[in-house]
Formats: C-alpha cells, sequence, structure tokens
C-alpha cells in the first residue's frame, strides 16, 4: 500500500500550510511534498528564497497552489501569512537558513516570516554530511528543537555533491509524519503503547505454512495515530511494514509464539492493542524439510491451540483493546469476545476487510456498567484506528 492510503482522514485537512522553500538542490523534491500535502486537505501556501528561484521556477509552485508565490518583502506579508498559518513547513532546510533562525536573525522574507511565527515549524534539513555534521549546525539544530520546534532528521546515502552520507532529503511518509505530529494533541504522551499487527505463519514444513491474507495496514495506521499524539510505539507485526520502522519502533515475526515472545519482552505497557490476524492453531509435529509432493497422495496434520496473547497481557496492560474477525453472528461473537477476554475495547469486522483499505466496522466499549456499540460502516481504515485511538483517550 502507498504512502497516500495515509491520506485519507489526515489531521492536516482544512489546515492552512506555509510551505518555505529555500536554496538547496533538494528543493524540486519540494513540488512532491507540496502535492502530498494537498491531497491531504491542506491550503498550502509557498514562500521561496531568492536562491530557490535558481533551481527551480516560482511558476511551478504557483501553478500548483492556484496563487502567487511570495519571495520579496510586501506590505505585512511577512506577518500576515505566519500568523494565519496552521504549520510552517521548511523544506529543504539549508544549513543557512536554520542558522538564522536558531539565532534571531531575519533579514530574508522566509526567515523574518519564521520569527514571527506562531504556530508549529517543522524543519526538514538537506544538506552536505559536513555541513550538518558541523558543530555550529549542530548546536543550532538543538536550540531548534529546544524551543519546540521539529526537525526531520535527514536520510544517509548519496548526496548531491557524489558524496555519501547523512545529509539527504527525507523520505515523504517520514516528512509526512512529523507534520502531522507538529499539530496533534499529544493525547499519548508519556504513554506506552504496543500493537500486534498482520498475520502470523505456522510452519507445516520448511516451505509451507498456515496463515491468512491479513497485510497488517491496521495495525500499521494505529502505529502511526498513536506514534503522531505522543506516545511510545511499538508495532509487532506478521505482516508489511510499510516502513514503520523509519516512524516508530518496528519488530517483524512470523509465529504466534515468536510474537507473543516479543509482546511480552515489552510488557508491563498503558495500552495493548491487538489488531494482529494470529493462527488460533499449529502444527504440532514440523516436518523438516520440504515434504515430497510424489512421495505423499494423502497426509494427516495433527493441529493444535497456539497461546493466546490476548489473555496474557491482560494483567499487564492498562487499557486492552482487541479485534473480533467473524464471519456469522458477528456483533454477538464481538461482544461475547469482549466479555470472556475482559476487554476494554474490542473492535467488529468481517473477512471482506483483509488486505483492503476500506470495510465495515463497529466498536464495543465499556461505559456506565454496560457495554455501547458504535457502528462505523463501511470506512477506511485510518479513520478507525482514529475512533479507536479517541475511545482510548476517553478511557485514559
Amino acid at each position: 500500500m502507498s504512502l497516500e492510503e495515509l491520506l485519507e482522514g489526515s489531521i492536516l485537512s482544512g489546515k492552512k500550510v506555509t510551505l518555505c522553500v529555500t536554496g538547496g538542490i533538494a528543493c524540486y523534491k519540494s513540488i512532491e511534498l507540496l502535492r502530498l500535502i494537498q491531497k491531504a486537505g491542506a491550503k498550502v501556501k509557498v514562500v521561496m528564497s531568492k536562491m530557490a528561484t535558481r533551481f527551480i521556477g516560482e511558476e511551478t509552485f504557483s501553478s500548483l497552489t492556484g496563487e502567487k508565490v511570495t519571495i520579496d518583502f510586501e506590505g505585512m506579508e511577512h506577518i500576515n501569512i505566519p500568523h494565519s498559518s496552521d504549520l510552517i513547513v521548511v523544506a529543504p532546510a539549508t544549513a543557512n537558513i536554520i542558522g538564522k533562525f536558531a539565532n534571531g536573525i531575519c533579514d530574508t522574507m522566509i526567515s523574518t516570516i519564521l520569527i514571527s511565527a506562531t504556530c508549529p515549524i517543522v524543519f526538514v534539513p538537506s544538506m552536505n554530511w559536513a555541513m550538518l555534521k558541523n558543530p555550529f549546525t549542530e548546536e543550532n539544530i538543538q536550540k531548534i528543537k529546544k524551543a519546540g520546534h521539529i526537525i526531520v532528521p535527514p536520510d544517509e546515502g548519496d548526496l548531491a555533491c557524489g558524496e555519501k552520507g547523512e545529509g539527504k532529503f527525507p523520505t515523504l511518509d517520514k516528512i509526512f509524519f512529523h507534520c502531522e505530529y507538529a499539530i496533534s494533541q499529544k493525547s499519548l504522551k508519556n504513554k506506552k503503547v504496543i500493537i500486534t499487527a498482520g498475520p502470523t505463519k505456522e510452519y507445516i514444513d520448511d516451505i509451507r505454512f498456515i496463515s491468512n491474507p491479513s497485510s497488517g495496514f491496521m495495525g500499521y495506521v494505529i502505529s502511526w495515530e498513536t506514534a503522531i499524539e505522543g506516545a511510545e510505539t511499538h508495532l509487532i507485526t506478521g505482516g508489511e511494514t510499510f516502513n514503520g520502522e523509519k516512524i516508530f519502533h518496528t519488530q517483524k515475526v512470523e509465529t504466534a509464539e515468536d510474537m507473543l515472545n516479543e509482546v511480552e519482552k515489552l510488557l508491563p505497557t498503558d495500552i495493548f492493542i491487538g489488531s494482529a490476524a494470529v493462527s488460533d492453531f499449529r502444527p504440532v509435529n514440523k516436518i523438516k524439510g520440504k515434504i515430497k509432493k510424489d512421495k505423499t497422495e494423502r497426509m494427516t496434520i495433527e493441529l493444535e491451540r497456539t497461546k493466546d496473547i490476548l489473555e496474557n497481557v491482560r494483567k499487564y496492560s492498562k487499557i486492552v483493546v482487541g479485534f473480533s474477525l467473524e464471519s456469522e453472528n458477528i456483533e454477538q461473537n464481538t461482544i461475547e469476545k469482549m466479555v470472556r477476554k475482559n476487554l476494554d475495547i474490542i473492535v467488529g469486522n468481517s473477512p471482506d476487510s483483509f488486505s483492503k483499505p476500506y470495510g465495515k466496522y463497529f466498536i464495543c466499549y465499556k461505559k456506565n456498567g454496560g457495554t455501547e456499540i458504535e457502528y462505523l460502516g463501511d470506512i477506511h481504515k485510518r479513520l478507525v484506528a482514529r475512533k479507536i485511538i479517541n475511545r482510548i483517550i476517553d478511557k485514559i
């Protein structure tokens, strides 16, 4: 699944974002960032430095935003722009603009806008590794962080100058995450969250296994939501990671036993969310090597129950959220599971949601000594994740 799957229900939707483009070779990548933020539902105003216009024409940005690009001082725009913004993103952020902002210098339109800002600012550094590691640049970055603004860690790799090292323009998913984090309420700050996701594989022999088509996307978007709310987030998945390792703690596993072992290493926790499609059974005896088809006409595989992860985490977690995937009597079976496993919240759905961004969901939760049900209908998984997080916040 692509980064665009995360745009549905983005908290950037309806926000006013100012994109400040400074004079680095990576400024052409700001075009992609602009389009991404727009697709998330935000209105974007672009401000360019004079040096940036030597790399890319201002007409490119004005065509994409439908309004004039600001470069020089015009009236009170250096005050009006930052005071009407919900978020300012400096991408790329050169050593020059980082140094100016950190030391209170405002001799250009962009540096004056930054000094005048009352909203969060996200800096996306991109420069040669030696410039990034210069003690003065490092000191300036720390000043900016201490002031409460955000520095997106640059990537490591091939740089425009032909050298290799840290200083490469970060991936869009990393920048997008920090933009959402910057404007979130941080409602889960100082909370530890463990999320399980994806399928598990229970091996019949060294090649074949019992599993299911879960991708792990639901657990990924839940992890994303908890992380932008400020939680210490740990994703344990048997599915895809969707670049989650760049954003929060991610551990890849295969079997149900592996998943349980990784969960137990991290306990206790404030919140546990079990969205994984864990195999309920595994072969009693795994066969070494590969079963040869030409030597086997028929075979019987004896199965045994795997350990229930939810039951093992209840006494070590303050809030426990489970999922109930049912093919029949969905509502009744979901409520019974919630009671049986003493869950605080449970999410019900059918197998139709496997490996798809959308699905039909409902949430059951304890309230005033009883059970309440919120029907979500056919909804994007990120919106389901946000609903779950809101219910968790209500219980904290």
